[in-house]
């Protein structure tokens, strides 16, 4: 699970800064399936750290509980005039 978000978190930010920046993505998960309920992805000290070249670090620092196969705003950072706001979903592959 680990690989695949950070997969996709790659391929997203390459198309925003190109090879120039930083970015960091630690947490401690596990998934959680209550009898008869959804899975849920459960994010505990999730901390992203976003700095394109030039530009003010940001920082998204939250727990967070998502259910699969549905997308959450985790969190939103300023860096200077612009704003990242993360978005995260999960879903086990086949």
């Amino acid at each position: 699970l680990r690989g695949w978000v950070l997969l996709q978190l790659l391929e997203i930010l390459q198309g925003q800064i190109g090879t120039q920046g930083f970015y960091n993505f630690q947490t401690r998960f596990r998934i959680e399936a209550p009898d008869g309920k959804t899975p849920t992805l459960r994010l505990n000290e999730m901390n992203f750290r976003f700095q394109p070249a030039g530009e003010r670090e940001a920082i998204v620092a939250a727990d967070v509980d998502i259910p699969q196969g549905q997308q959450v705003v985790v969190g939103k950072a300023s860096m200077g005039n612009r704003a990242l706001i993360l978005v995260m979903t999960w879903k086990f592959s086949n």
